[in-house]
Order: structure tokens, then sequence, then C-alpha cells
């Protein structure tokens, strides 16, 4: 049995889970909710900001503006999350180096592993190819991806994402491992499902739109977890079609 047989949480030939209808139409009615959000709740985060460096951090009201920069962000990605369930135009197929793109990603959620206590380690092996990707779409589906792993763990960390090639599948993957409590076996097969979540706060979004997300530009995403140990995520995206010919020029 090969290791990808071992893994739950994807269809493992590839069949394409579909977003139900009500959340789509869900998601497009929050494009017009979301316009309505985003400029009030960027003047809360300015204000907030303003405030909280205004004021010592001993102080009490310190640690209520960063709740509010907390509430604040998570409600951003609620809503790009629902957003991103209807396909506003087509993914592009672009070579890119992903070990560039996970860098970017992993800057991008510095303050939230830093507000966890979680350090991220980064490896990627030299010389990869670039990978056919929409940029924007990768960004939004890693950006899920990191933060839900970060989140997996309540007392800190070690989030490790690692990057290599799969040269017999012509395939880069990315793995995104943390050190939480893992899923239980007999949720495994629902961490993909819309609005299936194992925390008391969350929406149960993250992991579908990023799956989504991925599958839309040839991607794919599974899971491989055990309790009280850790989760990993895989991410592999198929490898330029012109660094395949080169490499076996």
């Amino acid at each position: 049995m090969s290791k990808n047989d071992m893994i739950r949480g994807y269809p493992i030939e590839g069949r394409r889970r579909t977003v139900p209808p009500v959340l789509r139409h869900l998601g497009q009615v929050s494009h017009l909710i979301a316009e309505q959000l985003r400029n009030p709740v960027t003047g809360i985060v300015s204000t907030a900001q303003i405030l909280q460096q205004q004021t010592d951090s001993n102080d009490p009201r310190s640690e209520e503006y960063a709740f509010i920069l907390q509430e604040a962000a998570r409600l951003n990605r609620t809503l790009e999350n629902l957003t991103s369930l209807v396909p506003s135009r087509t993914a592009s197929s672009l070579p890119s180096l992903i070990s560039e793109e996970v860098e970017v990603a992993i800057g991008r959620v510095s303050s939230v592993a830093k507000q966890r206590k979680v350090h991220v380690d980064f490896h990627a092996e030299a010389n990869n190819p670039p990978a056919l990707v929409d940029s924007e779409l990768l960004q939004i589906a890693l950006h899920n991806l990191l933060i839900n792993a970060l989140e997996a763990m309540e007392q800190g960390g070690i989030v490790t994402v690692e990057v290599r090639l799969l040269s017999e599948l012509e395939e880069i993957e990315i793995a995104i491992r943390d050190t939480g409590e893992g899923v239980p076996a007999d949720q495994l097969d629902l961490v993909f499902e819309p609005l299936f979540s194992t925390k008391s706060d969350g929406v149960g979004l993250g992991l579908t739109v990023a799956r989504d997300l991925v599958e839309r530009q040839r991607g794919r995403v599974f899971l491989e977890s055990e309790n009280e140990t850790g989760s990993v995520v895989y991410v592999r995206l198929p490898v330029s079609e012109l660094s395949v010919t080169q490499t076996d020029m």
C-alpha cells in the first residue's frame, strides 16, 4: 500500500468535490455584504492600531485593542472565504517558483504566529522548477492553510513548511505540518466539508476554500493526521510543462 493510499481527507482518485449551491448563493450575497463591511472594518482596524501604538504595553487597554485587531482579522478572513466560494474569474496558469510563493504567504501570517507563540520553520529544496499556478488564488489558499495550522496549537508550538519536487509525478509539493492536537480519526473525512470545524469558534470554510482554489489550478490538497500528535496538509501543483521538457532533454 502506498503512502497516498493511507492518507485520509482527500479522494485518492482525484474526484473533484463541488461546493453546495446554497453556499455558492451565500457567496454571491456575501460579495454585497463584504463591500458594505470592508470600509468600516478598515476604519476600526486603523483606529485600534493607532490607539494600541499610543498605549503602554502594561495598560489593560492594550490587550483590548489587540483583541479588536484579532477579531477584525478573523472577520476579514471569513468575508474573504465566503466571496472565494464564487469564482469571479477563470484561474490563470502561469509559471511561478513555489518556494517564493510560500515565503510571501509565511510573511503575511508572521504577526499571527508571533501572537500565538508559534515558530514557523521553512525548508525548500534548491533549484526546484516553477509550477503552473494563479498566484493570487494560491496566496489565499496558503493563507488559509497556514492560519489553520497556527490555530491548531493553543499553547504555542512549531509549524514546519517544506517545498520539494516530486519528479515522478511532475508536481511540486508543499507540506504544512503542525504540532497541535491532530484530528480524531472519525473526523478526518469531514475536514474539507463546508461549515465543518473542530474549533469551537471556527466557521468551517478555510479548508474548503483552500482545496477549491488549489483544485481550480489543477492541483490537489489532502490531509494526514494523528490525534494528539499533529497534522500535515499537502498541496501538490503541476510543474510547468516547459520545465518538464527541459528536464527530459
